[in-house]
């Protein structure tokens, strides 16, 4: 079932000077885990935060379950259907993982407690100990564990994540891909993660290409690498 799609969207800088993200049209089904690939990291980090609801559209629209996304719905698009990975959109800085985590559940789940979230943090190998630190103490790899399971722990239906396997040594891109295919398979998730790395196309389902603000259908597993 396709859900969530673009329809002829772009997107300008503030004084619409400059087209940055120019007439995207894309649907991305549910079941399976799309990569968008492209190099120019300003241009991801924007169409991740736009697919998560962080702005809108100039032109064209961002639909999901047959309805246009807009400026009064969006509050609730970002609280109970979409979850995102941004590098700088993970919590307060100066806050323990556990206490940002609890922050962000508590939105829609007033009964998760502490001890609830220690436990759910351990699962993505979390230690208490790390739990307790700010984002500023913690290893990077730490962080990404904590981006994995932030994506998760509302059960959202759309996730978006910018860059999350770079950077992974590849038996821990394994072990988040494995806990997103388990997600999506219970609920019929639409995953959607942006990299500069074409070697993670092993890991999905079908491909698009991202460059000079255009979005390009490169294929399904089958047949990529003939294209690429």
């Amino acid at each position: 079932m396709n859900l969530f799609s673009l329809e002829n969207a772009s997107y300008y800088s503030k004084k619409k000077e400059r087209l940055l993200l120019d007439n995207l049209k894309a649907t991305f089904p549910a079941d399976k885990i799309s990569f968008i690939f492209g190099n120019n990291s300003q241009e991801k980090s924007l169409l991740t935060a736009l697919l998560g609801g962080l702005d809108l559209f100039n032109t064209g629209s961002l639909r999901y379950q047959g309805e246009n996304l807009t400026a009064e719905t969006l509050a609730n698009y970002r609280k109970d259907q979409v979850a995102i990975y941004l590098t700088d959109y993970l919590g307060l800085s100066k806050q323990s993982l556990v206490k940002n985590l609890l922050i962000y559940r508590q939105v829609v789940e007033k009964n998760f407690d502490k001890v609830s979230c220690y436990e759910y943090l351990a699962k993505f190998g979390i230690t208490k100990e790390q739990a307790n630190q700010s984002f500023q103490k913690q290893e990077s790899l730490v962080l990404k564990r904590y981006a994995l399971a932030r994506l998760l722990v509302r059960k959202p239906q759309i996730i978006v994540a910018n860059d999350l396997l770079d950077d992974l040594p590849e038996d821990l891109q394994a072990d988040f891909i494995d806990y997103l295919h388990e997600e999506m398979k219970q609920r019929q998730l639409t995953i959607i993660i942006t990299s500069s790395h074409q070697q993670l196309a092993k890991y999905a389902d079908e491909y698009w290409g991202l460059n000079h603000g255009k979005l390009v259908f490169i294929g399904e597993k089958t047949n990529v690498f003939q294209k690429l």
